[in-house]
């Protein structure tokens, strides 16, 4: 799951659209941007495996991607949500909740290799990879209806449009440079993937801008 995650974050901007776009778009990532860090620092690990649609063993990452630790930093993503920009309690649920729902979605497509608790437990994942293309179809038809949604509610349809758009040319990006042999080196993917989310980020922030919305998580 890549661009599926920013479904979410359109369809969560639907909802409210008083969070910022680029506060939505950073939620739906932040899991992964824990995991980059750590396997950066060598705390978590991965490997290349080029049978395998995603092309990458996800081999250990319960600090970034168990039940418990999705839900500590989805915990972790409403105080800052509070105590940060001031928002009300029901705009910190939904900023959580973008947060959590990438692990619903990771658990619909990875092999089972998501823990319930650090370390320990059975490892979930309902494999939705194995399909190919038609798992990509669905991340890319979820980024469509939360898009259209978006501009349904939204005053300017044109963010919406462009931010699905970007995320389409993403995902085509994704499966170009998919892992295609056994060699990976985890520093490289780790910074790639920082500069990636941060990059999707900055676009939020800029179309937001651009285009206008409220952006604005202070208290009704």
């Amino acid at each position: 799951m890549f661009v599926g995650h920013y479904g979410v974050s359109l369809a969560a901007k639907a909802v409210d659209d008083r969070i910022p776009l680029w506060v939505l778009v950073g939620a739906a990532q932040v899991l992964d941007m824990v995991w980059c860090v750590l396997i950066v620092a060598g705390v978590e690990t991965i490997a290349g495996d080029p049978s395998r649609t995603e092309g990458l063993d996800f081999t250990y990452y319960p600090y970034s991607h168990s039940f418990v630790a999705a839900l500590f930093w989805s915990l972790l993503a409403m105080v800052a949500a509070r105590r940060i920009w001031r928002a009300g309690l029901g705009r910190a649920a939904i900023v959580g909740a973008v947060v959590f729902s990438h692990w619903l979605l990771d658990l619909a497509v990875h092999h089972p290799d998501l823990a319930i608790l650090p370390g320990r437990g059975p490892k979930l994942g309902l494999s939705l990879w194995d399909l190919g293309m038609g798992e990509y179809a669905i991340e890319v038809s979820l980024l469509t209806v939360a898009a259209l949604a978006l501009a349904w509610r939204e005053r300017s349809a044109a963010a919406a449009g462009a931010f699905a758009a970007i995320g389409a040319l993403m995902m085509v990006g994704s499966v170009v440079t998919k892992p295609g042999t056994a060699a990976v080196n985890p520093v490289q993917v780790g910074i790639v993937g920082l500069a990636t989310y941060a990059a999707f980020t900055l676009i939020a922030y800029w179309l937001e801008r651009r285009f206008g919305g409220p952006g604005n998580m202070a208290r009704r």
